[in-house]
C-alpha cells in the first residue's frame, strides 16, 4: 500500500470509530495529528518498551494496539451513537 492509501484506511478506521465524517480538504487539527503519526510510525513498534539486538528480542507493552495518546487526540470529534 502506498502512504496515501494507508492515510485514507487510517481516515475511514478514525470516521468509523468518531462517528463523524470529515471533509479531507479541512480535516481537524487532532485529526490531522492523528493521521500523520499512523502514517509515519510501523504499527507493529507501537507499545515497544524494549530490544534487544543480540538474538533481537522485543518487549511490548501491550497487544500492539494504537496508542492512547493518538485516541486523546480523535477522542474531542466523537459523535453519540443513536440506536
Amino acid at each position: 500500500m502506498t502512504p496515501e492509501q494507508i492515510r485514507e484506511a487510517y481516515l475511514e478506521w478514525i470516521e468509523r470509530y468518531c462517528n463523524n465524517e470529515f471533509e479531507t480538504e479541512d480535516l481537524p487539527g487532532g485529526i490531522k495529528l492523528a493521521l500523520d503519526k499512523l502514517v509515519e510510525v510501523d504499527p507493529l513498534s507501537f507499545n515497544i518498551t524494549s530490544e534487544k539486538l543480540s538474538d533481537m528480542g522485543q518487549t511490548f507493552a501491550s497487544d500492539g494496539g494504537i496508542p492512547k495518546f493518538i485516541y486523546n487526540w480523535i477522542d474531542p470529534y466523537k459523535r453519540v451513537r443513536s440506536l
